[in-house]
């Protein structure tokens, strides 16, 4: 599997700009963090945490004195 990956060839594609004189308002390198409100944070966290391999890193809810919400911090290495 990992000579399969070894083989693998860097593209990128160019797109045509409609307007010629457009410039990227918002030059992104890099991403800190991503921020989801969802309806079930608990269900939210698991499923990131199974099916994309996050981890759990910070609780914050009912057990910590935040009455109004749940949060699940999750990273990724």
């Amino acid at each position: 599997m990992r000579d399969d990956l070894s083989k693998i060839e860097t593209t990128t594609s160019s797109l045509e700009k409609i307007f010629p004189d457009a410039q990227d308002f918002l030059p992104l390198f890099g991403t800190d963090y991503v921020e989801f409100y969802v309806g079930n944070a608990k269900q939210a966290a698991h499923f990131y945490k199974t099916a994309l391999g996050f981890q759990s890193l910070a609780y914050a809810g009912l057990e910590t004195g935040v009455t109004d919400r749940t949060s699940y911090v999750v990273v990724q290495d």
